[in-house]
């Protein structure tokens, strides 16, 4: 895959559906198809094509930054120090380019793998998901698979249909038993 498709739609998913999200990267790839195309556009032409998506002025931003000192570094870093020095990449997308590119077992801790991981496993310890050691190991751990990518799917896939952020699915849900959460949610049957 290709990493300019994975980091536009990256930057795109967030606060934004997935569905939305694929129904529309293949118009904005046409337009501009590579960094190249992206870094010589102006600021309103990628605002322009941004804009269905909503929260463009800000994407634009850094899409357009991003595109830029790729461009300026001809070409894209391939290690997790210079992935993370790029604008707009932070732990979450290098993780996600590092899993699809180079097959590492990195996971895409977000707030979705990290409401479950919590109450599964029990509370963070610190404010920020980037930061906290607990749910970094524990994200790490989950993943460590031989196919990463779809285990984090699965993770992320199973947040947005089973433990979702308000309404949740404990009595459907295959972990319910062993389940911290659950267990506080669940009614107990009486014998």
């Amino acid at each position: 895959m290709d990493p300019y498709i994975i980091c536009i739609a990256e930057i795109f998913l967030q606060q934004t559906t997935a569905r939305k999200v694929s129904d529309f990267i293949g118009v904005f790839t046409a337009k501009f198809p590579d960094w190249d195309a992206l870094a010589k556009a102006t600021p309103t032409q990628i605002e322009g094509a941004i804009f269905p998506l909503g929260i463009y002025q800000r994407r634009t931003k850094t899409i357009h930054s991003l595109a830029n000192a790729v461009v300026k570094l001809s070409g894209f870093p391939r290690i997790r120090r210079g992935l993370e020095k790029l604008p707009g990449i932070g732990q979450y997308i290098a993780n996600v380019l590092l899993v699809v590119l180079q097959h590492k077992r990195m996971p895409f801790l977000d707030i979705n793998m990290s409401r479950i991981l919590e109450r599964f496993f029990g509370p963070r310890e610190m404010a920020d998901i980037r930061y906290d050691p607990y749910l970094q190991v524990l994200a790490r751990k989950i993943v460590n698979a031989r196919d990463a990518l779809s285990a984090n799917w699965m993770i992320l896939d199973f947040a947005a249909l089973v433990c979702t952020t308000r309404r949740t699915r404990c009595s459907d849900c295959p972990l319910s038993e062993r389940c911290r959460e659950a267990q506080k949610t669940i009614p107990k049957l009486s014998l």
